[in-house]
């Protein structure tokens, strides 16, 4: 609760104020990138394959559901994105441990996609490292996406705002709800939230990421 860019806490919120993060180095090992190279060809993705990076995942503890997008519309997106391009999808194998307590974790598995189960987050970070472009919620896989200046699509909504997290000029492409309220930083289940999420649809993250992969390097 002492972030950057956290101005203060109000009844079941948080209070935002801007804050611009600097990403910090992040280095992968040779250890790390070796084991990363061997989990992908064991789950037949070759070292100069193209892929793409989709994380439906969100903790769900600080700010409750607020920032969860609903599986359904990423697995949608997945359906779009398999037809051009190998969707990677990267998951725990049960509930895990943070600095906010015990995250329940309930994820269905991702049809039409390579799903692959790792409890390891530097290790998750090194595969996530060959793809093409990463799909995410606001939170820590789109942190480590700046850190190594990977493309990104961030799934804001309505509950926090790139004037807070954002990584101007890091290859990243924000979705945040237009809205008086934006951002409420509520800590409930928050109903201009769901709004927000619900105004995001799977074809124009579609486009966008297939525009990105369409550009030249």
């Amino acid at each position: 609760g002492n972030r950057w860019y956290i101005e203060g806490w109000g009844p079941g919120k948080i209070i935002y104020k801007n804050y611009v993060p600097k990403p910090a180095p992040y280095m992968i090992s040779t250890s790390e990138l070796n084991t990363a190279v061997d989990i992908m060809k064991n789950n037949g993705i070759s070292p100069d394959e193209s892929f793409v990076i989709v994380n439906p995942d969100t903790k769900n503890t600080t700010l409750a559901t607020n920032k969860d997008w609903g599986f359904d519309k990423w697995q949608e997106l997945t359906n779009l994105l398999s037809e051009h391009v190998k969707v990677v999808r990267i998951k725990p194998d049960g509930p895990v441990k943070d600095v906010s307590g015990h995250v329940q974790y309930k994820q269905k598995t991702l049809a039409n996609a390579v799903n692959i189960l790792e409890n390891d987050v530097r290790i998750s970070f090194a595969v996530m490292a060959g793809s093409k472009a990463i799909v995410t919620s606001e939170g820590r896989v789109h942190h480590f996406a700046a850190a190594i200046n990977k493309p990104a699509f961030v799934l804001y909504g309505g509950v926090i705002h790139p004037d807070q997290t954002g990584y101007i000029g890091r290859n990243q492409t924000y979705y945040v709800y237009d809205h008086p309220e934006t951002p409420c930083g509520s800590q409930i289940p928050c109903s201009h939230c769901r709004e927000a999420m619900a105004a995001i649809k799977p074809q124009m993250i579609f486009e966008d990421v297939m525009q990105e992969l369409d550009s030249p390097v």
